[in-house]
């Protein structure tokens, strides 16, 4: 076939183009003859011949989209997840810095009591419920006899260790029939529900009876205790104020019998104060 090839160029003096058949090859993978004839004088005198070897070039493009479009796929599924790993990181950082916050809000920082303000929403539920579910509760104030001492003879870290210490007694003893709360420097309050055994008295009783044991930091050791009053809700009081009104009372009362005293509220404290105010 190349033969003839030659031979017919050489007589008409026209180029040729023509696929070489090769044994063995796909097809479109076959080189490619090119026969240019050539002349001097207006006489052929050869022609010259090239092959052109057909590389499969359609193929590497397809594989070449392919190869690029898998590697746009892993790298899109990798910045996905990277993006998901970031949005679920700042979600999780955002969700503890939401907890800090409310649990600054909530809660005092040195003994991890629930603050004042916290205690303004959990009496209104608790007042809710006492009423809902025909319930009683005492509402019982606590308030320190020797704080101020602590923190002028020993320093402010002996009175942050007096803090400390009472609020985990109170915890350990009142705190099972309800919750503790610190509202300002010594001044505690706790609401205790008072329909079951033991009693809101029984664990203060309990509590008194622990509170005088040693406080021991690097530098000192002293004891401490506390005066509580005593609410009834809702034999005493009602609302937040009433009940609030009532336990300091006797809590007044505690403090002027002497260190460590407790009182529950009656009806002869509230006509003792309205007689001082009239006289006053």
């Amino acid at each position: 076939l190349f033969a003839d090839k030659v031979r017919a160029s050489i007589q008409d003096g026209r180029t040729r183009l023509f696929a070489l058949p090769l044994d063995g090859l796909q097809a479109g993978q076959a080189p490619v003859a090119v026969l240019i004839p050539l002349e001097r004088l207006g006489m052929p005198r050869g022609v010259v011949s090239i092959e052109i070897v057909r590389h499969p070039v359609g193929h590497l493009m397809v594989r070449g989209v392919q190869f690029s479009s898998h590697m746009t796929s892993v790298v899109l599924v990798v910045l996905a997840f990277f993006v998901l790993a970031l949005l679920s990181y700042w979600g999780r950082q955002r969700r503890i810095a939401e907890r800090q916050a409310i649990r600054l809000a909530d809660y005092d920082s040195l003994t991890g009591l629930p603050n004042r303000r916290k205690f303004r929403r959990d009496i209104d539920a608790a007042l809710q419920q006492a009423r809902w579910e025909d319930r009683n509760f005492n509402l019982i104030s606590l308030d320190g006899d020797s704080f101020k001492q602590v923190n002028d003879f020993y320093g402010h870290e002996a009175g942050d260790r007096l803090l400390i210490v009472a609020a985990r007694r109170l915890n350990a003893t009142i705190g099972k029939l309800g919750q503790v709360y610190r509202l300002s420097g010594d001044e505690f309050m706790a609401i205790c529900w008072a329909d079951g055994h033991p009693t809101p008295a029984e664990m203060v009783a309990q509590f008194l009876e622990i509170m005088p044991m040693p406080i021991t930091t690097d530098h000192a050791r002293f004891t401490a205790t506390m005066c509580v009053g005593s609410a009834l809700c809702p034999a005493d009081g009602r609302t937040i104020e009433e009940l609030t009104k009532c336990a300091d009372l006797a809590l007044y009362d505690a403090k002027a019998k002497g260190a460590g005293q407790y009182v529950e509220f009656t009806q002869a404290l509230q006509t003792a104060q309205d007689d001082r105010y009239l006289l006053q």
